[in-house]
């Protein structure tokens, strides 16, 4: 990943790309509802996003759009690879991000479950608007609040906590959430303690742990977010600019031949979240 991110840098640099603004551009001294209308407004999100997306497995796309909009760049990869036997342990870690000026860079473990993936992506993306990658600076528990926030605005929920109160899996359902987050919406809501919250959340991750699972998909489908979207379709343009050869491209891809021309073809295709 970090040899993407450099190539990326430099490429960026060299065709006069500016820095991106919003790396580094909250902090924990703001207020939660100071950072979530910093970044919905800065990716352009829309408050009550989950309204728009009709399919929970549309939320990630809609997500994954949005952010790669704004140049930072996603990778979602369940193997080591694209050796579909060796399958990234879950348990072990959900994403990382890399951060840098003009190359940010997110990765996802696809092998999450989609309500997974999509908290990590939120999350991830909250360390690159922080300026830090997360590691022992303990920003872990303000970036799962953030997330939690972006994904369930504070308003909609209350209004249907009102209406369906503990009725965490409708809550879940409406939008597009895990129960995790429904626990954690609650907790920050003030609808329920802290005691009530460590017990709701212990038996989640409990059964995360026993019954995550997630399949590998269908390769061509799933090869334009292992690759990243973003990051390969700079590739793609390089190649056709002649900046950079076939076999360079193939390298910093991972991926051949007539693989690699399928993967520009789809590539270049918009996801429709909306549907």
């Amino acid at each position: 990943m970090r040899s993407r991110m450099e190539w990326l840098h430099h490429y960026r640099i060299d065709h006069d790309y500016d820095k991106l603004s919003l790396v580094g551009s909250i902090t924990q001294d703001m207020t939660d509802n100071e950072v979530v209308e910093k970044i919905c407004n800065t990716l352009n999100v829309e408050r009550n996003w989950f309204k728009l997306v009709k399919k929970e497995d549309k939320a990630l796309n809609y997500f994954s759009e949005k952010i790669e909009e704004s140049g930072i760049s996603i990778f979602i990869n369940g193997i080591v690879g694209n050796n579909v036997h060796r399958k990234l342990n879950v348990k072990e870690f959900r994403g990382f991000a890399l951060v840098d000026d003009y190359a940010p860079i997110i990765f996802i473990n696809g092998a999450d479950k989609i309500h997974g993936k999509l908290f990590t992506l939120l999350h991830e993306v909250i360390h690159i608007f922080s300026g830090n990658d997360g590691l022992d600076d303990g920003s872990e528990v303000f970036c799962n609040r953030i997330a939690a926030l972006i994904l369930v605005p504070k308003e909609a929920f209350e209004e249907a906590w009102n209406s369906i109160p503990e009725n965490y899996s409708q809550l879940a359902n409406m939008f597009h959430v895990s129960l995790g987050v429904i626990y954690r919406c609650a907790l920050t809501n003030d609808f329920i303690s802290f005691k009530e919250w460590e017990k709701l959340n212990s038996s989640f991750e409990n059964n995360f742990k026993t019954e995550n699972k997630s399949s590998s998909g269908n390769f061509y489908n799933n090869l334009p977010y292992r690759i990243g979207k973003n990051y390969s379709k700079i590739v793609f343009t390089a190649v056709q600019e002649g900046s950079l050869l076939y076999k360079e491209a193939y390298d910093l891809l991972g991926i051949y031949g007539k693989v690699f021309t399928d993967a520009m073809n789809r590539a270049m295709k918009k996801v429709e979240y909306y549907k």
